[in-house]
């Protein structure tokens, strides 16, 4: 389903030696070279943080090199390079902004409430099926289905097809021809969705504001509204964020409220005597320390230009590692740490200026429900001992688990 299926290569291989970044310029940007494709690599939180409002830097696939489009054809399945469409977060420009101006009226503070109040009832509706049990593997029990359930909301997406659109977002590591059809086949369900809802038909999906596939197709606001490929276009993007992203996100902050020791001594006091830590406010400490691998920015240099002193050409790829520039020693103190009162927190998780995440809401609201309904319900909080009970995707900074059991005792 990624586009960039070598990128998580770049990134797991960035201190080998041999691979990766491979040291030919000092300080905040690196040449790399993986899989015959060459660009530059950034990892500073300050360099990052003015690169992401660059005009010179671009998302657009079509300011790539020729060389480069040569060399690596999987990450230009759009930008006017082959026959699908460009992404919201591969253009720029006026493309950019009527994309992003529509989706903005669509997801406001009202729909994100509504959501929040559904998702915490999934969220108890969960916890309750497991409440006795003393155990539970929490990513396929209680972390992944809370975020498909809250993400099929907001798309409206019938019960039915919850499991079948589910399996089509982790089944995306298929490449060429089956790749093509599984997308082929994913447009198409959500173009027939769509259809339905623009005619006011369907089985009652969606609860008025927060299904926004309905919204987005009965709306005719506007001098330009969006057509109907680019409203399943804004489907797919949704769907990967929330059934693949999201979950990891939220696996990787429940881990890291484990591994915590201070917090962990809090959870595994006597139920009856420890208050729930306010989840609130280690959220964005929370996304700061936790990255998915993939979770980095791709640009391509507009036009020629220097960064820290290094020449890059235009055309050229550059990606900016927010994972590392969250983890910058010159911007936070102790940064392996988690620092559950750290201010100011200058993250950069959900990116910066125009391509700021629209989502952001969205995942601040899913992470505090599955947090605070978890720590809510179970004291004493542990991961289980022995092989296979914690399995990870990835390593370092942008690792997060696939497998997390723990022991419980009820509040």
């Amino acid at each position: 389903m990624h586009e960039l299926a070598w990128f998580d290569e770049v990134l797991l291989a960035k201190g080998q030696e041999g691979h990766g970044p491979d040291g030919g310029a000092t300080g905040s940007v690196r040449r790399f070279i993986q899989q015959d494709v060459s660009g530059w690599y950034v990892t500073g939180h300050r360099r990052i943080r003015l690169l992401l409002t660059d005009p010179r830097l671009t998302s657009a696939r079509t300011a790539a090199s020729a060389d480069l489009r040569a060399r690596c054809p999987e990450m230009f399945g759009g930008g006017g390079t082959s026959g699908r469409r460009a992404s919201l977060i591969e253009l720029d420009g006026p493309a950019h902004t009527r994309l992003r101006t529509t989706l903005g009226r669509a997801i406001t503070p009202r729909v994100l409430l509504r959501l929040r109040a559904r998702s915490q009832d999934e969220a108890d509706r969960l916890l309750s099926g497991f409440a006795k049990r003393g155990s539970v593997e929490l990513v396929s029990e209680y972390v992944r289905p809370l975020a498909v359930a809250t993400t099929m909301e907001l798309l409206g997406v019938p019960l039915k097809d919850h499991e079948r659109l589910t399996t089509h977002v982790l089944d995306g590591a298929l490449t060429g021809p089956e790749r093509e059809a599984h997308l082929a086949e994913l447009q198409g369900y959500f173009a027939a969705l769509v259809a339905v809802k623009r005619a006011g038909e369907g089985d009652g999906v969606g609860h008025g504001d927060t299904d926004l596939l309905r919204n987005l197709a009965a709306s005719r606001t506007g001098d330009d509204p969006l057509t109907d490929d680019e409203i399943c276009d804004v489907a797919q993007l949704l769907l990967i964020a929330g059934t693949y992203t999201l979950p990891a996100l939220t696996a990787g902050a429940v881990w890291q409220l484990l591994a915590d020791e201070e917090l962990g001594a809090r959870l595994a006091a006597a139920p009856t005597t420890a208050p729930c830590p306010d989840v609130a406010t280690v959220v964005d400490e929370l996304l700061r320390r936790t990255s998915v691998g993939e979770d980095a920015v791709v640009r391509f240099a507009a036009e020629d230009l220097e960064i820290d002193g290094v020449a890059v050409a235009a055309g050229d790829l550059v990606l900016l590692d927010l994972a590392a520039a969250d983890h910058d020693p010159a911007v936070f103190d102790e940064p392996a740490r988690l620092c559950p009162r750290r201010a100011p927190n200058p993250h950069l998780a959900f990116g910066q200026g125009l391509h700021y995440c629209l989502g952001a809401g969205l995942v601040r609201t899913q992470l505090t429900v599955a947090l605070g309904a978890l720590l809510d319900r179970c004291g004493s909080l542990r991961p289980v001992a022995g092989d296979g009970a914690v399995t990870w995707r990835h390593q370092g900074n942008g690792a997060w688990p696939t497998r997390l059991e723990v022991t419980f005792v009820e509040r």
